[in-house]
């Protein structure tokens, strides 16, 4: 099982970009997480699609997020030697808090993030 939960904030604003061959939105972000002691943590993060869009619109840096999601390994190849960069790709996020530490919390996943998609409590509620 792969799956990485962290609260941290941002150290900078989302790097937007799209693909080239489906044009699908991607936001690369570094996430600052304090350690339990002392000093703090930092994770390369990337989110694509709808939640890409909801980090572009609700975030930047200094906003304190929380996010879910899973490791990757990219691996590549720079000055004749293999290079592996460990990234977090980022499935849900939740806003925290603005820059100003006020309490906002406001729960953006892939399913509500999608419009029209009924998300349902329990199964009383299920459509069949």
């Amino acid at each position: 099982m792969n799956n990485v939960n962290l609260i941290g904030r941002m150290t900078r604003d989302a790097e937007i970009r799209y693909t080239a061959t489906t044009n699908k939105m991607v936001a690369a972000f570094t996430l600052a997480v304090d350690k339990r002691n002392e000093g703090t943590n930092f994770f390369n993060c990337e989110a694509w699609g709808k939640t890409a869009e909801i980090i572009q619109k609700y975030t930047a840096k200094g906003r304190q997020i929380a996010v879910y999601g899973e490791l990757d390994n990219d691996v590549y190849e720079s000055n004749g030697k293999n290079v592996t960069r460990t990234k977090i790709v980022v499935r849900e996020v939740t806003l925290l808090g603005k820059r100003e530490d006020k309490t906002e919390n406001v729960d953006f996943t892939q399913e509500t993030a999608v419009d029209n998609v009924p998300v349902f409590g329990d199964d009383d509620d299920l459509p069949f």
